[in-house]
């Protein structure tokens, strides 16, 4: 069982890690294969207590990286049945909700549509 939370916390560290060196940005530019025929979808939202939460740094992890828009809204397509590992780099003066975590791992059929939500809250810290 602590081998599982050793595994979490490197993992954890290594996206945080690409997170902040990306900013969000797309770091793997041409890497989102296209299925020959059928693909599929990644999209979700990000919310802080309750609405929507724009430019948020999203990374699908080894393929590619967006931001929310000003709705809260990501998206990643044209994917290749696969199982994905979605992350989301936390905002300063943002951590997980209670029960929400900062990595998913989620298994996309051929055609088909995962959806992928993070829900946050502020910490109360004000710059």
């Amino acid at each position: 069982m602590r081998r599982n939370h050793v595994h979490k916390a490197l993992l954890t560290l290594a996206v945080l890690a690409l997170a902040t060196a990306c900013g969000g940005e797309n770091l793997f530019e041409g890497a989102a294969a296209s299925a020959g025929g059928t693909s599929g979808t990644v999209q979700g939202a990000v919310t802080a207590t309750g609405g929507p939460l724009g430019a948020v740094p999203i990374i699908l992890i080894g393929i590619d990286s967006t931001r929310t828009d000003g709705q809260g809204l990501y998206r990643f397509e044209q994917l290749p049945a696969s199982t994905y590992t979605v992350a989301i780099r936390v905002p300063l003066n943002f951590e997980p909700a209670p029960g929400d975590s900062t990595i998913r791992t989620v298994r996309l059929g051929g055609g088909g549509t995962e959806t992928v939500n993070f829900r946050l809250q502020a910490t109360g810290v004000i710059p």
